[in-house]
């Protein structure tokens, strides 16, 4: 690599990273942002048992862990991984008090990376990588996710601070499978050394090869001590195709190569103390469609959850004892 090539690399680290600190000016915390949640959630419909044929609650506890290091004030890098265990009676796991990992995601982004002069409209990028360590990503044969993602922001001086974001994402998925696939086949005798029982392995449900994401959201902090966001976001996964054999039917087929799904989300945040903070809210993440294909109510429905979190920020925490800056 050429004097130009290293020169080049040097330009685009500066830019991302906000440039070089300047003397007099303090340096800042490069681990701002890193969160230890601890989540409780359950169904809103859990209240009522009334509410469907079958009553089915659900309430569980959740650990989030999200360290996040930033080069300067615009390029950071981050990791999240979550494990949780259902408090309620399991639909899914096979052991009383199983926990359950989640996908881990490493990301880069750079953060409002240019503002538009005079409109102060924000651009900012990333991308995530997603690693299938989850049993729903496991049964899908999912072997990595690649996620670019877009976002324009504008903020508001308004009490403490106020925004509107629009974002983008296109998640790319790889998996080994076209259709998702059980952890055993559902005939005890069959021998899976020969091969014979992938016929009996795949559930019939297609998996997505590529999702695109549009997302609104904005909100309001009226202080530190309160503020209140909302979001609403369209998911479309276009799934791998599927073999047609024309023999059958002649018939128009309606298409079935594309799932929708819909996501809505409103909360309320304290943050009382510069390493505690808490939020409480409801969220719904729905497809479009319900099982006998009637449209699925939208922001409230048997998906709703209702959530708790209590959050430790040890971004400045983390800081000192790595910066020795902790007093006796």
């Amino acid at each position: 690599m050429g004097l130009r090539g290293v020169g080049t690399i040097l330009l685009v680290v500066l830019m991302l990273g906000g440039g070089p600190v300047l003397a007099g000016e303090a340096a800042p915390d490069p681990w701002r942002g890193s969160v230890l949640t601890w989540r409780n959630v359950g169904t809103a419909l859990s209240l009522q048992k009334d509410a469907e044929l079958t009553y089915n609650p659900y309430y569980a506890m959740e650990l989030d862990l999200h360290p996040r290091w930033w080069f300067g004030s615009i390029f950071s890098v981050d990791v999240d991984v979550a494990v949780s265990r259902e408090i309620t009676d399991s639909d899914v796991t096979t052991q009383r008090g199983e926990l359950e990992w989640g996908d881990v995601w490493l990301g880069a982004s750079a953060s409002r990376f240019y503002v538009i002069p005079v409109a102060g409209i924000g651009l900012s990028g990333g991308l995530g990588v997603q690693f299938p360590t989850s049993k729903v990503s496991k049964a899908r044969t999912q072997l990595l996710a690649l996620k670019p993602s877009v976002r324009v922001d504008r903020q508001f001086d308004v009490l403490d601070g106020a925004w509107v974001g629009y974002g983008f994402a296109v998640t790319r998925f790889f998996n080994e499978s076209t259709t998702s696939e059980r952890e055993a086949p559902l005939i005890p005798d069959c021998l899976s050394a020969d091969g014979s029982c992938d016929a009996y392995l795949g559930m019939g449900v297609r998996n997505p090869a590529w999702r695109m994401s549009h997302g609104v959201d904005l909100g309001l902090d009226v202080s530190r001590w309160f503020g209140i966001s909302a979001s609403a976001s369209v998911l479309m996964d276009m799934l791998y195709p599927m073999t047609v054999d024309e023999s059958v039917s002649y018939e128009p087929q309606e298409d079935t190569d594309r799932r929708y799904v819909m996501a809505y989300g409103v909360e309320v945040h304290s943050r009382p103390l510069p390493a505690l903070g808490f939020e409480l809210g409801a969220s719904t993440v729905n497809p479009q469609l319900k099982p006998d294909s009637s449209p699925e109510k939208p922001f409230f429905n048997r998906y709703t959850l209702v959530y708790l979190d209590v959050q430790f920020h040890f971004g400045s925490l983390v800081s000192q004892l790595t910066s020795g800056e902790v007093e006796p």
